[in-house]
């Protein structure tokens, strides 16, 4: 302790002893601050920090008890060590300031070295519990830290529960939802027995979206006035395209049950009402549909869409390209001036292919696209099997290619064959 310098505040009476005190404390290197009596010393205390106190006990207005019992009142003096530095020798004064809080008990006359050992102890003392007192101040303060974090943690950790619950529920939500729409999109797919019902034609239809809700539409009507049968691709897929897809599907089946046999007003009516609503749903999506209308070996097709293949008896391909045939929906509000017609003949044993870009786009591992050549290859090697034996060909083959590709698109295929 003797290399560190210590605050020490010297009580007493008499000046002698202050002066004798204040001498010996300064040559061990410490700051020395005097006061006549116990009054004076409070009054100091109050204002000043010290590490040690030496204090008479007999003297006037304040004696050294009182001394003591103030200090050791107060939560933030109490742990000042003070050290009595007295000429009365009896038991019961040494007892008295021990128990009131003192330190230690120097009788005077003083020896200076035990001055010294006594001092430096006691300041030791101190050092040691102002360290003990910093390291738990400083415990303390990181449990306060700890406890702040740790309710933080909790908050968040709740606000965490609560949104996990309520995206719990709306994508439970959702996937009811979405569970509908795609029940909704199997059940208004033409039944079988629905195209059973159609004398010359063997038809064969197969759509899997590559979401829970796709995009592609297909649909076979048959009316007195012969078959009506529609293909499309909305952009993109998901729920948005689904929505769209059912619009149409709607649309269409309403316009041909109501009569509506002229593709020109039939394509228009659909384009505004596919335009009108997406933008209604503040939505970019439009489609390419073709209508094809069929009877007595005769298909009449109009509307944009994927060519539709002809695979005649002999293995001959035909293509007929619907790019000059119509516009895609929900572009223009009128596409009357795009609207054409193509006529094919179909006779028996011919086949009538109509797909979407899912299956000739579908790539495999090294991004190679299924292609229209492969599926006019699949088709005249099979042309003489039935319309749904055809349909698993080529589902198998597209499957094949990918192997263990994800399905990027929709995929849509449906096969005519004029018995």
């Amino acid at each position: 302790m003797d290399s560190e310098q210590s605050s020490v505040l010297v009580v007493d009476d008499v000046e002698a002893n202050r002066d004798l005190l204040s001498r010996r404390l300064q040559r061990q290197g410490h700051d020395v601050v005097l006061a006549e009596n116990g009054k004076q010393a409070i009054e100091l205390v109050q204002k000043q920090e010290f590490d040690l106190i030496l204090c008479d006990i007999m003297m006037p207005e304040m004696n050294g008890y009182q001394v003591l019992e103030y200090l050791k009142a107060d939560p933030k003096l109490r742990y000042i060590p003070v050290i009595i530095v007295s000429a009365m020798s009896e038991l019961d004064s040494i007892v008295r300031c021990i128990e009131l809080g003192a330190e230690d008990y120097l009788l005077k006359p003083f020896n200076p070295t035990i001055l010294r050992a006594r001092v430096n102890a006691c300041l030791e003392k101190k050092r040691l519990r102002d360290q003990e007192q910093a390291y738990f101040r400083q415990l303390q303060r990181e449990r306060e830290i700890v406890e702040e974090r740790t309710n933080q943690l909790a908050q968040a950790n709740a606000e965490i529960v609560e949104l996990n619950r309520r995206l719990q529920a709306e994508n439970l939500r959702l996937s009811t939802e979405i569970d509908v729409a795609r029940r909704l999109q199997q059940m208004v797919l033409p039944r079988e027995a629905e195209l059973e019902k159609i004398s010359d034609l063997d038809i064969a239809g197969f759509m899997v979206p590559t979401d829970e809700v796709g995009g592609d539409y297909y649909d076979v009507l048959l009316e007195e006035g012969g078959v009506t049968i529609g293909i499309g691709d909305v952009t993109g897929h998901g729920l948005e395209s689904g929505v769209v897809m059912l619009m149409v599907q709607t649309a269409v089946r309403t316009l041909v049950i109501n009569g509506e046999t002229d593709p020109v007003k039939l394509l228009n009516t659909l384009n505004r009402v596919v335009y009108a609503n997406t933008r209604r749903m503040q939505s970019h999506k439009n489609m390419t549909l073709a209508i094809i209308k069929y009877q007595d070996g005769l298909l009449r097709i109009s509307g944009q869409h994927e060519e539709l293949i002809v695979v005649r008896q002999s293995g001959e391909i035909e293509c007929i390209d619907t790019l000059d045939l119509g516009f895609p929906l929900g572009l223009e509000p009128d596409i009357i001036p795009f609207i054409r017609e193509a006529r094919v003949q179909l006779n028996s044993g011919d086949v009538a292919i109509l797909y979407t870009d899912g299956i000739t786009e579908a790539v495999d591992a090294e991004k190679r696209q299924y292609g229209v050549e492969q599926l006019y290859a699949i088709l005249q090697q099979n042309r003489h099997a039935s319309a749904q034996q055809i349909l698993q060909t080529v589902i198998a083959d597209v499957h094949r290619h990918i192997r263990n590709q994800k399905v990027m698109d929709d995929i849509t295929l449906l096969v005519l064959k004029r018995y």
